[in-house]
């Protein structure tokens, strides 16, 4: 079985996740669509980390509404998606997701707050109480994420420059925050390691060739001390952050000027840059946004959304990374399509792939970091739950509506150009600005 790749389409009328296959040779093919019954900001970019998360099992996957101020609960099942829940995120425009067995948190950049629930059932039950803010009204958080044993959260504040951190408690319950300040300005994406060392990135605000990386061990209470310092990689603009499995490298994409940057992270999780540009394209133009590392740790993937391409990299034993793939162009529509959707174009977010069965090693591939195994979820068409509206519907894909990725990964979607029906166009994938 082949990896499947999940997106939200962050739609403002009908937000979407839409899903893909990936065959034997990393080519992609639409399955179908489900609705979350909720809506997207209708916005280009939704621009944060984690809007689209998958349980450790394999069996949910959670999906931020950012417009309606919603959060989705998909099953997913061997033929497709169910929508199985859908709840208020506790707060305005939730833009990242965490879940660590049955709990789950969202974070809310519009309130700015974060807000538990019990995921049980296929369904998911608020804990009461368990709404807590971040440091300040103006936090601007970017990403929140659970250390590797659940036993803390913790949450990147753009606005103050800050990093927020918080213990969760036998109950479920987030103690906190408790705040430190980042070593570097603007802290975005970040990546954790297995022993829940903490890899962040720092945009420095968009200055020109001031982005950079710091890194930071946590605690079992979720404690915060900095490890290595701001360490510059002479780029701009630097957003999202990808770890190899064996927790060796950490990439960076530099959306500012269209460059991957590769950190090497020592055993006491302080970091050396490695290579300042390790992979490129279209160097020095804006645009190489989110990026992802595919379950098999094989290839790195990111979105070069103003040149409407997806960017592949093998991934060296040595941190190196060689040109392995781009994509680009929409393909024609097909038959099925619902004329009614053609005027409907899909904004940016996120996709997710699902983690189960193993996956088929490509002839050329280099033998690279780690072992993951991954399943494919397939399309069908079915009907939702009573009483929500989303359903998985098997169609495919028109030239102004098309959202092609090319890798089992979390990459994030750009809205397509308005394109006639002959257009062969690609509709990159974004979350940034």
């Amino acid at each position: 079985m082949s990896p499947a790749v999940y997106v939200q389409t962050n739609d403002a009328s009908d937000n979407e996740v839409i899903a893909f296959s990936r065959a034997d040779d990393g080519a992609l093919a639409p399955l179908g669509r489900c609705s979350t019954g909720g809506r997207g900001t209708g916005k280009p970019h939704l621009a944060s980390a984690g809007s689209v998360v998958l349980s450790d099992d394999g069996r949910w996957l959670l999906v931020v509404n950012a417009g309606s101020d919603e959060l989705s609960l998909f099953a997913v099942q061997p033929d497709g998606l169910q929508l199985a829940d859908r709840v208020g995120s506790g707060g305005s425009k939730p833009t990242s997701v965490a879940i660590s067995g049955a709990l789950v948190y969202v974070l809310n950049n519009g309130t700015p707050n974060i807000s538990g629930f019990h995921l049980a059932e296929g369904k998911l039950t608020a804990l009461t109480g368990s709404t807590r803010p971040l440091s300040g009204a103006d936090a601007d958080p970017a990403q929140i994420s659970f250390t590797p044993g659940g036993e803390a959260l913790i949450a990147t504040e753009r606005g103050t420059n800050s990093l927020s951190s918080y213990t969760i408690d036998e109950h479920g319950y987030a103690q906190g925050p408790t705040t430190i300040r980042s070593s570097g300005q603007t802290p975005y994406g970040f990546g954790l390691t297995k022993d829940g060392s903490l890899i962040v990135s720092e945009a420095f605000g968009g200055a020109m060739g001031a982005a950079a990386a710091s890194s930071y061990a946590v605690s079992d209470t979720g404690e915060l001390t900095m490890v290595s310092g701001s360490v510059g990689n002479t780029r701009t603009e630097v957003c999202w952050v990808a770890l190899t499995n064996d927790d060796r490298f950490a990439y960076v994409t530099n959306f500012g000027d269209g460059t991957v940057s590769c950190y090497e992270i020592a055993a006491d999780r302080s970091l050396r840059l490695h290579e300042p540009v390790a992979g490129s394209n279209r160097q020095g133009q804006k645009g190489l946004r989110d990026e992802a590392i595919s379950s098999d740790g094989r290839y790195l993937y990111a979105i070069h959304a103003d040149a409407q391409k997806l960017c592949g990299w093998a991934v060296g034993q040595d941190g190196q990374l060689a040109p392995a793939s781009e994509f680009e162009g929409c393909p024609a529509p097909l038959p099925d399509w619902p004329p009614a959707d053609r005027n409907r174009v899909p904004d940016a977010d996120q996709i997710r792939l699902k983690p189960l069965a193993p996956p088929v090693r490509a002839p050329s591939a280099r033998p690279v970091h780690g072992r993951r195994q991954h399943q494919l979820s397939r399309g069908r068409p079915d009907r939702a739950r009573p009483g929500l509206p989303g359903h998985w519907r098997r169609e495919g894909c028109s030239a102004d509506r098309i959202l092609l990725i090319e890798a089992s990964l979390k990459v994030l979607a750009h809205r397509c150009r308005q394109l006639t029906t002959d257009t062969q166009t690609l509709s990159a994938q974004d979350m940034h600005n």
